[in-house]
């Protein structure tokens, strides 16, 4: 369940100044994503689309960066492929 006042307090910390959440961003692309991987592996191509990705884990960090006003740059792991099962 997605706690707003947790949301909340990480927006306030990002937009305090102090500093930025290291961790990671844990996403599954989902079909909508049409990944595509070029350039010898090193990028990956995806098309914008609501249901993209599923996120396995990080749900208040993207929240709370989302109502944070300072823009902030987020590490992401991105998995292709994972059955559901793998995602759960």
């Amino acid at each position: 369940t997605l706690d707003e006042k947790r949301a909340r307090e990480i927006a306030d910390y990002i937009d305090s100044g102090h500093g930025t959440i290291p961790s990671s961003i844990i996403l599954s692309a989902q079909p909508e994503a049409e990944v595509q991987i070029v350039g010898k592996g090193r990028t990956m191509e995806f098309s914008v689309h609501p249901k993209a990705f599923l996120i396995l884990d990080g749900q208040h960090r993207v929240y709370g960066f989302s109502l944070a006003k300072s823009a902030v740059r987020v590490p992401v792991v991105i998995y292709v492929g994972l059955s559901r099962k793998e995602e759960s």
